[in-house]
């Protein structure tokens, strides 16, 4: 490594911080890494690239299969609204196929798994059990101890349904109970309408203004200058 930088982290680990709720400068903890200083995500990223080098390992053992299964149900609608010759019954069977899913979200024959990290703060992401989704957790507090000596925080760590969603740097992530509609041109079949999953994502956008307005960087247009 660079013995440049080496230096500045030294020189870094040495300075100490100030305590935002006391003002009064404090030493830097010798065990872990300074929460929130400028050069924590480097630290982070060098600490934790064993683990990162670990999931991608523990990923490609993890999944399974290229897709789901079809859901029998939903091909039955599907074989019903296609062979019917009634325009009421197409559009009422083709409800009733949108309130069915195609595939079979409990097969076990096919599993997948993201994991994305930034700094400290990483999420996983799996198709799965839920007893996958325990035994990953316990996979990952295991190794990251083993290869890091991080322990994983007893705050964060939750396993949640992604209808339910879950929290990511700031942003509460959650799936779209009712998938949005989309219009897409096909040149065989004209105009079809598409339902695709979506992800919707409440930022604390409040937060984040009053943030930039206490450091300057904004300022509100009913406030004098």
């Amino acid at each position: 490594m660079d013995p440049g930088f080496l230096a500045l982290i030294k020189r870094f680990l040495r300075t100490g911080h100030e305590n935002p709720k006391t003002k009064v400068k404090e030493p830097i903890n010798p065990i872990g890494i300074p929460q929130g200083g400028i050069l924590s995500p480097t630290l982070c990223n060098i600490v934790l690239h064993r683990f990162d080098v670990y999931m991608q390992k523990y990923i490609k053992s993890f999944e399974k299969g290229s897709s789901r299964k079809s859901n029998p149900e939903y091909k039955r609608l599907e074989y019903r609204r296609r062979t019917s010759k009634s325009k009421i019954d197409k559009v009422r069977l083709l409800k009733s196929m949108r309130r069915v899913p195609a595939y079979d979200l409990q097969d076990p024959r096919f599993k997948m798994m993201t994991y994305i990290r930034y700094a400290d703060d990483f999420v996983v992401l799996l198709t799965g059990s839920k007893n996958d989704a325990k035994l990953t957790k316990i996979r990952i507090k295991e190794e990251l101890l083993r290869l890091c000596g991080a322990e994983l925080s007893q705050e964060k760590p939750e396993i949640t349904n992604i209808r339910s969603g879950f929290k990511f740097l700031g942003t509460h992530i959650r799936k779209l109970i009712r998938n949005p509609e989309f219009i897409r041109k096909d040149g065989r079949k004209g105009i079809m309408r598409v339902a695709q999953p979506r992800l919707l994502l409440n930022a604390p956008l409040h937060d984040i203004l009053i943030h930039l307005e206490k450091a300057g960087f904004i300022r509100r247009r009913d406030k004098k200058t």
